[in-house]
């Protein structure tokens, strides 16, 4: 049920690490004499690599900065999965989260409220991407735990 979902979010993630790695290989500043035999050298070391080992390496580090950051909210589903799961649009339970005080719509995106804060309903997971002009940005989004999962259900029961 929730592999759709899953299996989208790998692919925006591998997009956006792509992007990175144009941004890391842009960093080496290949010019004609630093190249040789296809690999690159770095400025300050004048360590050579080749592309592909610089993209490895930079998957390596986007991967394991990406689930540091994300770590606490393992196991934990978004809204939409939640309504999915639901079979609920997912604009419906935005909806009736925020009509029940739950959510607030707050600097852009959506944050549990202070009633219900410390009750272990949700937490935060960020969503990693890259502007037009190659800076890397990430913006949060509530993702709920199972006791949150439980609490939406009960809510829709009345």
């Amino acid at each position: 049920m929730f592999g759709k979902y899953y299996t989208r979010v790998a692919e925006e993630n591998f997009i956006l690490l792509y992007i990175s790695v144009l941004c890391i290989v842009n960093h080496f500043k290949i010019a004609k004499d630093m190249k040789t035999n296809n690999q690159i050298k770095e400025p300050r070391t004048r360590e050579s690599f080749t592309e592909t080992e610089i993209v490895e390496k930079a998957d390596r580090i986007m991967r394991r900065t990406i689930c540091k950051e994300n770590a606490d909210a393992e196991g934990c589903l978004s809204t939409t999965a939640v309504a999915q799961s639901l079979e609920l649009d997912v604009k419906d339970l935005f909806l009736l989260l925020s009509a029940a005080g739950v959510i607030i719509r707050k600097s852009g995106h959506q944050q549990i409220t202070a009633k219900y804060a410390h009750k272990g309903l949700a937490l935060e997971r960020y969503f990693h991407y890259f502007t037009v002009d190659g800076r890397k940005k990430s913006k949060p989004y509530l993702v709920w735990t199972r006791t949150g999962v439980e609490f939406i259900k009960k809510l829709i029961q009345g």
